[in-house]
């Protein structure tokens, strides 16, 4: 399991119980979570609440809770990652 297997889960909602799978601990970055959902303007509001989660010391396991279940599912699990503009050197 990675993290892109539960971003896609919070985003379709396709299986309740990843959180009790041993791996899910490791591969859960709250961080990751909140840089994801920044780069659809929908979910920028989730993005700040999460992150004010983040601040007050929750746990990553109540926050991903949360996001599972107050996130609003989507038509598909994939986000553009939207990047640096790059400079180009001659």
């Amino acid at each position: 399991m990675n993290f892109f297997e539960i971003l896609k889960n919070i985003l379709i909602k396709e299986n309740d119980n990843m959180h009790m799978l041993p791996c899910f601990i490791s591969s859960f970055s709250v961080y990751m979570l909140i840089r994801y959902l920044r780069m659809k303007p929908t979910l920028i509001s989730y993005s700040l609440i999460i992150q004010m989660f983040s601040n007050a010391g929750i746990e990553p396991l109540s926050i991903y809770l949360w996001a599972y279940k107050n996130v609003p599912k989507q038509s598909n699990g994939f986000i553009k990652y939207i990047g640096a503009k790059k400079d180009k050197v001659n």
